[in-house]
């Protein structure tokens, strides 16, 4: 039997910590199910195909995501539905420096946290000039954020630098002193 919103979000209140991101990870429950949930491309969801208009709950069960191989779970200590993620769960709304830290880059998603570039949050930028598939940085887990192409340009403008690796050049960004390389730049 699939929970409806309002019940997994009561059942949440007691189970998760009151800040921060429940050990999703460590919860292997033996109930499984189908949440009838949906995340579409633009960050957006929707249980029956209907908008949850209700922004607080959307970051509470944010919190208890988890992707496990190709596949999304809402997770609690109790049980653990699936859910169907159209691209990525996250969406990238801004990046810039971070204001308490200016050396590091900050990335803030759709709904809410805050992703310092580091070694434990990469950016994925497999394929950027040779297909399709969009940038991304890792937020926690296998859970990652979709960067947009405007922001991902804005990110090249404003933070991109040059360096040469292994004799070739690279545009990259630093963060923390850390060189991470958005690819090697095309012979001109």
């Amino acid at each position: 039997m699939a929970s409806t919103p309002g019940t997994l979000a009561r059942a949440l209140a007691d189970v998760l910590p009151k800040q921060g991101v429940p050990p999703v990870d460590s919860w292997h429950p033996e109930v499984e199910g189908d949440s009838q949930m949906r995340i579409d491309r633009n960050g957006d969801w929707f249980y029956q195909s209907t908008p949850i208009e209700r922004a607080g709950m959307v970051r509470l069960f944010s919190t208890i995501l988890r992707r496990d191989g190709e596949d999304y779970f809402l997770v609690t200590p109790v049980e653990k539905l699936s859910i169907q993620v159209d691209d990525l769960p996250f969406v990238v709304v801004d990046v810039g420096s971070d204001p308490v830290a200016p050396e590091r880059l900050l990335f803030i998603t759709n709904l809410g946290d805050r992703i310092p570039l580091d070694r434990s949050h990469p950016l994925e930028v497999e394929g950027i000039g040779r297909s399709e598939i969009p940038p991304s940085i890792r937020v926690r887990g296998a859970l990652k954020a979709r960067i947009h192409r405007n922001l991902f340009y804005h990110l090249v403008e404003h933070h991109g630098v040059e360096r040469t690796i292994d004799g070739r050049p690279h545009l990259g960004v630093l963060s923390e002193g850390e060189y991470h390389s958005l690819g090697e730049l095309a012979d001109s």
